[in-house]
């Protein structure tokens, strides 16, 4: 045990050295060897055919016949379901609160406790009571337990009283990033990721000659939901530059992406839109708009890729301008060519180390452990209720049902 305690030290020490700008393209072997030191590691309770013991049910907002488009935490609900699949673990997703007879009795006859996933808004309107399982069987039927998955940060859509109107105290609990209270959530291993884009061949997978094409001129600029994060009256608009035109992009409805070709840079006021990577990854010029008294490492905190880049040692995300700021304009504009490989590691390190982390913390919590999980976190753990007061109400919040 010692021996690898000690091996681990030493593989996050070479990463902090080689955490530089110059040493990006050196990740890929380090991501390489991490994912092989955790993926070998014995894991305490958790023997090597412990997939036959769950069956998952990933509870979704809309159904694989008819998807709610331009929705990314819809598509991450169905990606997981895909994802735990190719790792092995019998999967259902869908709208309904538990999985499909034929599965529960399938859970029924080998003995599987149903693991049910669902976001963190899940049972709000119709008001879930707090840490039931929801699917109940009976005596003869198999367990289950839920687990709440937290997309966006709380305060976003849903605010504090999501946690004590249908979140249980001892619900198990997984995170989508690494926000928490504008600031960075500060336990890493609590996060549960996975990512649809980029692939091989899609939209964004262009030549070098068109990635590279200096016959680019003006801004384009897009909105999406900065109203979330940015109070409107104190938006500057930096679009509005000395002698380059501007174009504003629509916020909603199918994009022509391919637009962006023609344009030297890309204004995003939505923080956590991505937007800004699919331009990066076009050769355009991204330039996320700034949150109001957060740095950009704080920013990187609060991103999806957040986690990564902490547990990898780095100190900044190639290829992206946090402002119309000069120095970060010429970091954007040098490192865009990394920015696609990095993405690609970033949804490799989701699929392979917080997947199978979070697969290995339910098989302890359907064996009775409630604490010391590798990444797993219970509510009161999470949100201790002297931070309550800290999160803000939530847009669903404001407009739902009394």
């Amino acid at each position: 045990m010692k021996i690898c305690l000690l091996r681990r030290k030493i593989c996050f020490l070479l990463i902090g050295v080689l955490s530089t700008r110059k040493a990006m393209h050196g990740f890929n072997f380090l991501l390489t060897a991490y994912k092989a030191q955790v993926l070998s590691k014995t894991h305490n309770n958790c023997p090597s055919d412990y997939a036959n013991e769950l069956l998952f049910h990933v509870q979704t907002v809309d159904t694989q016949d008819n998807r709610v488009s331009d929705c990314g935490g819809c598509d991450v609900l169905w990606i997981l379901v895909d994802v735990l699949k190719e790792k092995g673990f019998l999967t259902t997703g869908g709208k309904s609160l538990c999985p499909p007879d034929e599965y529960a009795e399938r859970a029924r006859v080998d003995n599987r406790t149903i693991v049910v996933i669902r976001h963190e808004g899940a049972g709000y309107r119709t008001r879930f009571t707090p840490g039931a399982s929801h699917c109940d069987y009976g005596v003869e039927g198999p367990d289950s337990f839920d687990v709440r998955w937290i997309l966006s940060q709380l305060g976003t859509f849903v605010g504090v009283e999501v946690l004590e109107l249908i979140f249980g105290p001892n619900d198990l609990i997984f995170h989508y990033g690494g926000w928490q209270g504008g600031k960075g959530f500060n336990k890493y291993e609590n996060i549960l990721q996975v990512t649809r884009n980029p692939f091989p061949g899609d939209e964004t997978d262009i030549s070098k000659e068109l990635f590279y094409n200096k016959n680019r001129s003006g801004i384009a600029w897009m909105w999406r939901k900065a109203d979330f994060f940015h109070k409107r009256d104190s938006v500057k608009r930096i679009y509005n530059q000395k002698g380059i035109a501007a174009t504003k992009m629509l916020d909603r409805g199918r994009q022509d992406k391919l637009a962006l070709l023609q344009y030297e840079y890309f204004i995003i006021y939505d923080p956590f839109s991505y937007w800004a990577y699919i331009a990066g990854m076009f050769g355009t010029v991204p330039i996320v708009y700034p949150l109001e008294n957060t740095t950009k490492y704080e920013w990187i905190m609060s991103l999806w890729c957040g986690p990564y880049v902490k547990q990898m040692g780095l100190d900044n995300i190639p290829g992206v301008a946090y402002g119309w700021d000069q120095k970060e304009i010429e970091h954007a504009r040098k490192t865009m060519h990394e920015l696609r490989p990095f993405l690609f590691r970033v949804k490799e390190w989701g699929a392979d180390v917080t997947v199978l982390r979070f697969t290995r913390d339910c098989y302890r919590y359907r064996h009775g452990q409630r604490q010391n999980f590798e990444g797993g976190m219970l509510r009161d753990v999470a949100y201790p209720k002297h931070t309550w007061k800290d999160i803000p109400v939530g847009q669903w919040s404001q407009h739902s049902p009394k």
